[in-house]
């Protein structure tokens, strides 16, 4: 089952869901920082204010009611 995350800030939301969480948050990292994720409006919106103006936040969806 996937575990579903997002990636939030004031500028915007990137919602998803991975099978490996542990890897996911440095996968986005990494090509946010070298100009080269995969979602076009997320990049340009890293681009413009910057990695550490989102949060990366991941829901364990076993503890929920």
């Amino acid at each position: 089952m996937g575990v579903p995350y997002m990636i939030s800030g004031v500028y915007g939301v990137l919602p998803g869901a991975t099978t490996r969480p542990e890897e996911r948050p440095n996968e986005h990292e990494l090509a946010a920082r070298n100009g080269h994720h995969w979602n076009d409006n997320f990049q340009r919106l890293v681009n413009q204010h910057g990695w550490n103006s989102f949060v990366y936040l991941s829901f364990d969806i076993s503890r929920t009611c």
